[in-house]
């Protein structure tokens, strides 16, 4: 088992954009959220993002070690080829690590061209963190009221907090 695992609020921010009037996703079939329908959308994708973030450590705990591998979005848009490595030794692939790289690179985000990516497309935004440009205070503080134990226990949020309010770690301020 191969768990790619993405910071919670990156991945509400991501369907946020998507429920836009436009976008891949409407375009697609589904009803855009209205400005006054987003409080609602951040909890309701929060909500869906731990439950399956739940599911999926089940099973991956329940997993013998050398069968499963927690791959860090974050970590793999830093280091793309190490992280391919890692999943070829998980394999059983042997593969040249200068190869790996290589792949890695012809595949990266800032190579897809300028028109097929950015905000509206499926192919958004790969920085990591980007929830706090496009989120609002009032939406932050939902969304972390589902999803901050979660986070604090996958190590993206440091300690547990008194609240959320005022924290700059839950707010739209970078920390």
């Amino acid at each position: 088992m191969i768990w790619l695992l993405r910071d919670g609020r990156d991945v509400v921010d991501s369907w946020l954009d998507a429920y836009r009037e436009g976008t891949w996703a409407t375009d697609g079939g589904a009803y855009p959220v209205s400005t006054e329908g987003r409080l609602a959308m951040v909890r309701w994708q929060s909500s869906v993002w731990l439950k399956r973030t739940e599911e999926m450590q089940r099973s991956f705990d329940a997993l013998d070690s050398r069968r499963r591998l927690l791959i860090r979005y974050e970590r793999l848009r830093e280091h793309p080829g190490v992280e391919l490595d890692r999943i070829c030794d998980l394999l059983g692939i042997a593969e040249d690590s200068d190869h790996l790289r290589a792949v890695a690179n012809a595949n990266l985000y800032e190579r897809v061209p300028l028109g097929e990516r950015g905000e509206g497309r499926e192919i958004r935004r790969a920085a990591p963190g980007g929830w706090r440009e496009s989120m609002s205070a009032e939406e932050i503080e939902a969304m972390h009221r589902i999803l901050a134990p979660k986070l604090i226990e996958l190590g993206y949020i440091e300690g547990p907090p008194a609240t959320t309010t005022g924290d700059p770690r839950f707010s739209g301020r970078a920390a």
